[in-house]
């Protein structure tokens, strides 16, 4: 019995020591740090995903906002309908003086938009001033120009427009700027 004993005792010894050998290898993962680590390979891309998301899209806006607000005086018509944006549709306050001469000769557009402002105010009308038809005369440091100054009414079920026609003046300044205009 001694010898079977020791033989079942040594057997036993011997399955012990190879289940704590296999369970002590520092290279397999036991219950709960394996499914940590499945689950760490998963969320460290989702992070690396969503950061590059998120930095396309800084990126992006970056570029359209520097776009939209950037000052473009390279033609007269450009110019003129960024007056006519900052002036009247989108009102932003010190930017009128980007787009025009040191001494500009204005009144009798500043009136029409003044007037047309006045309109939208007092009233559930929503006006909008663009240009269409916009053809130059260039010179070196002169530009005139015909254009038709469109005046666009929206209410909550209509939308009427109307068009004036203007003969407009820049002046190359370092890019055009806008010094006269007058209804023709």
């Amino acid at each position: 019995m001694g010898a079977s004993g020791a033989g079942n005792g040594g057997a036993g010894g011997e399955a012990e020591s190879r289940l704590e050998l296999e369970t002590s290898d520092p290279r397999k993962p036991t219950g709960s740090s394996s499914f940590r680590s499945r689950r760490q390979i998963p969320l460290s891309a989702i992070i690396l995903i969503l950061t590059t998301v998120v930095l396309l899209g800084a990126a992006v806006g970056y570029f359209w906002y520097d776009k939209a607000t950037k000052v473009h005086r390279e033609n007269p018509g450009e110019v003129l309908q960024q007056y006519l944006n900052v002036r009247f549709n989108n009102p932003v306050p010190g930017r009128v003086e980007l787009f025009v001469c040191e001494d500009p000769r204005l009144t009798e557009l500043e009136s029409v938009l003044d007037e047309l402002k006045a309109r939208e105010k007092g009233s559930e009308v929503e006006i909008e001033v663009g240009i269409e038809k916009f053809t130059t005369e260039s010179g070196k440091n002169v530009s005139t120009a015909n254009a038709e100054l469109y005046i666009s009414y929206s209410t909550a079920s209509n939308v009427y427009r109307e068009s004036l026609n203007w003969r407009f003046t820049f002046i190359e300044q370092n890019g055009w700027r806008l010094c006269e205009a007058h209804k023709e």
